[in-house]
């Protein structure tokens, strides 16, 4: 079974990256991640790269991932001042965005093509929040060079 946690090294960007087969993606690591972040009682960033992957979640797990998703909706509402997904098909993209439109996140919610299209999105979102938006600029410098 997969796993993803999510990542703080870029406080207060939070950053979970997918792996490339989520077939089976084993929720109960990533929400206890994301509890963690929860307790910190602070607004943050999210960003979800699934650039990496390959196969998406069979009904099961899409069933986990929108249950789990509701469960943590007023957290969500709470602390994430906006939300970015990198995906690389534009297919998904439009899949996710047209499922936007019909039940709209709790946040403002982009489905990017790319790190920088999202980190632009989360910076433009959160300017004026008082948020460390250079966080953005140390995440994408990061990747960069990877």
């Amino acid at each position: 079974m997969a796993t993803a946690e999510y990542d703080t090294t870029y406080w207060p960007l939070a950053v979970l990256v997918l792996p490339a087969d989520v077939t089976s993606l084993d929720i109960e690591p990533l929400d206890r991640s994301l509890q963690a972040i929860f307790a910190r009682k602070q607004r943050f960033l999210s960003l979800t790269d699934a650039s990496a992957v390959a196969s998406l979640p069979d009904a099961k797990g899409r069933n986990a991932i929108a249950t789990w998703t509701k469960s943590i909706e007023s957290m969500t509402q709470k602390h994430v001042v906006a939300n970015a997904l990198v995906i690389k098909s534009p297919i998904a993209r439009g899949v996710l965005t047209a499922i936007q439109w019909v039940a709209p996140p709790v946040v403002p919610t982009i489905a990017a093509s790319s790190a920088e299209e999202a980190c632009r999105f989360l910076g433009d979102i959160a300017s004026g929040s008082g948020l460390d938006l250079a966080a953005l600029d140390r995440y994408l410098a990061t990747k960069r060079r990877r």
